[in-house]
């Protein structure tokens, strides 16, 4: 959400409710990768904004928690291309979102390793507990393959 200073003084103090208005409705994982660019890089609300807009697949709610993820352990090492990289895993979610494995491909391979991860993540940051696949679902699930 980019604010311009005409919009700042014709909306006075409510820009900044706004804003953490905005922020409330982000997933938990957004809202806790805006905290640490705040505090980890002192970033400003603009950026991180950007940032994270960059970067959301709402409507894939597992790649936009991979897009979250790759970005997580990507930018530690790239400390003034943060909109870069964001952009970079964003449209490679949004790929993967589209079907395009090749242009997705860095992050399709961090999904491959980090599936499981990221899915157990998910669950956590909304309060769900992930299914256990017990033996008995194990054997259930075997059972069908051999009948097909």
């Amino acid at each position: 959400m980019q604010i311009c200073k005409s919009q700042r003084r014709h909306h006075g103090g409510s820009v900044r409710a706004e804003m953490s208005k905005s922020r409330s409705q982000l997933a938990p994982y957004h809202r806790k990768l805006a905290a640490d660019l705040r505090n980890s890089l002192g970033l400003d609300e603009p950026a991180i904004t950007g940032i994270i807009d960059a970067i959301q697949v709402p409507d894939h709610r597992f790649l936009d928690k991979a897009a979250a993820f790759q970005f997580r352990k990507s930018w530690p090492a790239i400390s003034d291309d943060e909109i870069v990289l964001a952009a970079k895993v964003g449209d490679q979610a949004r790929a993967l979102a589209s079907g395009d494995r090749d242009a997705g491909a860095d992050l399709a391979s961090l999904i491959s390793y980090f599936s499981s991860d990221i899915l157990a993540q998910l669950f956590h940051d909304y309060g769900r507990r992930l299914p256990y696949a017990r033996d008995a679902n194990l054997d259930h699930l075997s059972a069908e393959s051999e009948l097909r």
